[in-house]
């Protein structure tokens, strides 16, 4: 009897770096270990992170899981990995050796440029998908090209590559034999053009960046190359390449036109799946949910920059709660009352698309105590993920009918029972929260040969809890969630 084989699988976030061992029979994640990293900001709205952090506390993670589910490198099939979108690396493609710290998703130092790249917004959304934000690699690489000459000159040379993580990550990991990137990934760059799948000519020219220098962009689920032995231990295939949220995406299993599901990490991300082709639409981004060799499906997306992180203030800088179970009890315990909470410390994406935007509370009194603050803070993550499916719906012309949940945060019943209060809909989170190492397992399953496709994964996918409506709570939120939007709306027609 063969002995069985599993999936090595790493998810580099923006908070902690993950890895786990999947075993394809029985559909369970093993020797899970995560890594937290550090965030640095240099500057108010800077936020970077240190890239030889990044690849050791990936290799570190790789080693551990494996070492906490022993198993031997021998018995790994392949590996799949995820990271976080639209961070950018600039490195030396010779050595490997990054020049500049990453500059994160996060990192609002290209507002600026953003505001110029508006007047074009038709443009890149017909291209792209995307509708012009300090998020995507684009205006970061815009950035650097214009206020950093040093590194300018290497990029126009081809001397340095600007990518995503994914290609710095897999470039090292295959000891420099692999330059790839996926789909996703690509997606994120304001660079890929999401029908043609193809890095766009205009783009490129309107970047300065040669095309000869960008990682080969394909499918998700392939096997892009392997593992150096030197690095690794074993020449191992590369066997899927995804973007953190569309990794969750099919960690749901997330298939047919309206499917959607909310990631609560750092920030926000909701997608709802629109089936092969893209739809575009002004508000939200056009995006690709996943890809294998014969099948690709699209999604629409919305995200909230700053939803978890605001959960961490509200205990590591205010002080409020000891913990976050402390702080889900206070808020558990307070009534609903009159203060609101916008929740935009680094500016609103959809539908609303101001980067300007910021964090406050309105409507408070000296009867409220720290308890209203924490309620409405935690009241007002789901009000943006409500109006986000709204402008979803108006969309698809449909109703989203039932809400698959992961991250950090969808650990609280308190919070979810919220969403299925205020967006009167069925919430479900699935046994395994670790979506994203989930779906970067199946991907790498469907690229071997271990699965054909994502029906052979159904029967695995398992329920932890099912959260419905309460009638009585939600005629109580209706008032209060349309006094939050008509505010939010008169803030931003302001800016």
């Amino acid at each position: 009897m063969s002995e069985k084989k599993y999936v090595l699988s790493l998810d580099i976030g923006t908070t902690n770096v993950k890895a786990s061992v999947y075993d394809p029979v029985e559909g369970r994640l093993l020797g899970y270990v995560s890594s937290r990293l550090e965030k640095y900001m240099p500057k108010p709205g800077w936020v970077e992170q240190d890239p030889w952090e990044l690849w050791s506390k990936s290799l570190y993670v790789l080693k551990k899981a494996l070492e906490n589910a022993g198993i031997g490198i021998n018995r790994v099939s392949g590996l799949g990995i995820a990271n976080q979108r639209g961070s950018i690396i600039i490195w030396d493609k010779r050595s490997g050796r990054p020049l500049y710290n990453v500059i994160t998703w996060q990192c609002r130092r290209a507002e600026a440029i953003v505001d110029k790249l508006m007047s074009m917004k038709n443009f890149f959304k017909k291209k792209t998908g995307l509708i012009p934000s300090p998020n995507f690699s684009l205006p970061k690489i815009l950035w650097i090209l214009e206020n950093m000459p040093r590194l300018r000159e290497k990029l126009v040379r081809g001397d340095a590559v600007a990518t995503t993580i994914d290609a710095f990550i897999v470039w090292r990991l295959s000891g420099g034999r692999v330059y790839a990137t996926d789909y996703t990934n690509a997606s994120r760059t304001m660079l890929f053009n999401i029908s043609r799948l193809e890095w766009d000519s205009e783009l490129l020219e309107l970047a300065k960046i040669p095309a000869n220098t960008l990682p080969e962009a394909s499918a998700s689920a392939k096997i892009h190359g392997y593992t150096s032995d030197e690095v690794l231990g074993a020449e191992i295939p590369i066997a899927a390449i995804v973007g953190d949220q569309q990794a969750s995406c099919i960690g749901h299993l997330l298939a047919s036109p309206g499917d959607t599901k909310c990631t609560h990490g750092t920030g926000s991300f909701i997608l709802t799946c629109t089936g092969d082709k893209p739809v575009f639409t002004d508000n939200l981004l056009t995006t690709i949910a996943w890809s294998t060799a014969n099948r690709i499906v699209y999604a629409l997306e919305g995200s909230v920059p700053a939803t978890g992180s605001l959960i961490d203030w509200l205990v590591n800088k205010l002080g409020i709660a000891r913990d976050y179970n402390e702080l889900e009890e206070i808020a558990r315990r307070t009534s609903i009352d009159d203060l609101l909470f916008m929740p935009f410390p680094l500016g609103i994406g959809a539908p609303y698309w101001r980067s300007s935007l910021r964090a406050g509370l309105i409507g408070f009194d000296i009867s409220m105590d720290k308890g209203s603050v924490v309620r409405a803070v935690y009241e007002s993550i789901v009000f943006i993920v409500k109006r986000i499916i709204e402008e979803i719906e108006d969309v698809i012309k449909d109703r989203v009918v039932e809400l698959r949940v992961d991250g950090g945060l969808s650990k609280s019943d308190f919070l979810l029972q919220l969403h299925a209060d205020i967006l009167e809909k069925r919430i479900v989170r699935p046994k395994y929260l670790e979506t994203t190492l989930l779906g970067t397992s199946y991907l790498a399953c469907i690229a071997l040969g271990l699965y054909k496709s994502i029906d052979d994964i159904k029967p695995l996918w398992r329920v932890d809890k099912v959260f419905k409506p309460n009638k009585a709570n939600t005629i109580l939120y209706k008032g209060k969630y349309l006094l939050w939007k008509k505010v939010l709306e008169k803030i931003v027609n302001e800016l």
